[in-house]
């Protein structure tokens, strides 16, 4: 896989012709140009992507060719759900169920205990992280994954782990043995084409 951390735009599509994956976001920027260049590389590429930190402002959802994750904390999750961030923290599951319903794809909401959406797959916990994650500008620890690990491969390839994991339903965590129906995206793509 190729890592470039930084680049400049003008060699994003060359670079992409080698990549396995794509992050996007960090450092970015929030302007006309920035956002056209989040929409195409979304929708033109077939590469499984993490999408944080700016290439999440004003997103809107799209029928993406291949995985997408978008792992915002509770400030950028409110932004795309039109809510307060005050509203998403006392309402973490059920941001985090209303953004995977209206961008069919796999959501990390960064925090202290970080969730994790697919469309159809309910809700995992995962308890690895600490306060800091619900910071802006942490987003490089999703990353640091791989997003070519991270898109395909659900909670695990984000250092979710059996161990460290519960399953969300109704309003109720239970301990989960193992994270299989996340797995099962493996190869597919977890967004549901309108």
């Amino acid at each position: 896989m190729l890592e470039a951390v930084k680049a400049p735009l003008e060699r994003v599509d060359q670079l992409a012709e080698r990549a396995s994956a794509l992050a996007i976001g960090p450092g970015l920027g929030r302007g006309d140009d920035e956002r056209a260049l989040v929409r195409r590389l979304l929708a033109e590429l077939a590469l499984p992507a993490v999408v944080d930190a700016d290439a999440l402002y004003q997103l809107e959802p799209g029928n993406w060719p291949a995985p997408r994750v978008l792992a915002p904390h509770a400030g950028g999750l409110g932004r795309l759900l039109g809510e307060d961030s005050k509203w998403v923290d006392a309402h973490r599951l059920e941001a985090l169920r209303r953004a995977v319903e209206r961008y069919r794809c796999v959501v990390l909401l960064k925090g202290p205990d970080t969730l994790v959406g697919a469309p159809g797959e309910g809700v995992l916990v995962c308890q690895a992280g600490t306060a800091a994650l619900a910071t802006a500008g942490t987003g490089g620890c999703t990353r640091a994954r791989s997003p070519a690990r991270a898109a395909p491969d659900g909670a695990r390839g984000l250092g979710c782990d059996p161990g460290t994991s519960q399953r969300a339903r109704g309003g109720k965590v239970s301990p989960i043995g193992s994270i299989d129906r996340f797995r099962r995206t493996r190869g597919q793509s977890p967004h549901v084409p309108s």
